[in-house]
């Protein structure tokens, strides 16, 4: 049985979403190894914003209120993210450091 005219385009339009769609992963995955904490930042804050909109959906907030609320959560997220490098930055200058079991006198 022969492949009808549709069939063709929609398996070639396929293989072109799924090309595109690596391509975009794998820019995707180049941006975070290169930029960690601006991707954590990044997806923190969609969650907490997700959360918060979630939460509040039945408060009555004004858009300025939610608005600002948005904004502070956003803000959050990368203090959030700030505090835990102290810990990496911490980490990192303990294994470049040498200790020096003898000092001078």
């Amino acid at each position: 049985m022969a492949d009808s005219g549709w069939q063709n385009a929609i398996r070639h339009s396929l293989s072109a979403i799924g090309y595109l769609l690596s391509a975009n992963m794998n820019a995707l995955k180049s941006f975070a190894s290169q930029h960690p904490r601006l991707t954590t930042w990044i997806v923190l804050a969609i969650g907490m914003v997700i959360i918060l909109l979630w939460a509040s959906k039945d408060v009555g907030l004004l858009p300025t209120q939610l608005a600002a609320l948005v904004v502070a959560t956003v803000a959050l997220a990368g203090l959030c993210v700030w505090i835990i490098g102290w810990e990496d930055d911490d980490e990192s200058n303990e294994q470049t450091t040498p200790t020096n079991s003898t000092s001078p006198k």
